[in-house]
């Protein structure tokens, strides 16, 4: 998901995984409730489609969040994951 990130709605966690502007382009479209979206901000569906036209029409921002959320993802790959967590687990053992 990291890899597609523009734009994205600002809900469900993406605000804390993506960086606007760097890794994705957060548009604060909808309310948030404990179990999810729970209605749209008033002008939410403007400012998505505002996002949607940043993303086609500027093409310096499209490649600059496109290679960052590309790199952001290569770095939360399984072989990446797997290696911290050896790591991590050989750090507790070794101590």
């Amino acid at each position: 998901m990291l890899s597609c990130s523009l734009p994205s709605p600002d809900t469900g966690g993406l605000a804390e995984l993506l960086t606007h502007e760097k890794t994705g382009v957060l548009i604060p479209a909808f309310e948030e409730s404990t179990y999810g979206v729970s209605a749209v901000k008033e002008g939410g569906v403007q400012s998505l489609a505002d996002g949607v036209l940043r993303a086609l029409t500027e093409t310096a921002l499209r490649e600059r969040v496109s290679r960052g959320a590309r790199e952001a993802a290569e770095g939360q790959s399984w072989d990446v994951i797997a290696g911290k967590t050896v790591d991590i687990f050989s750090s507790v053992l070794s101590s």
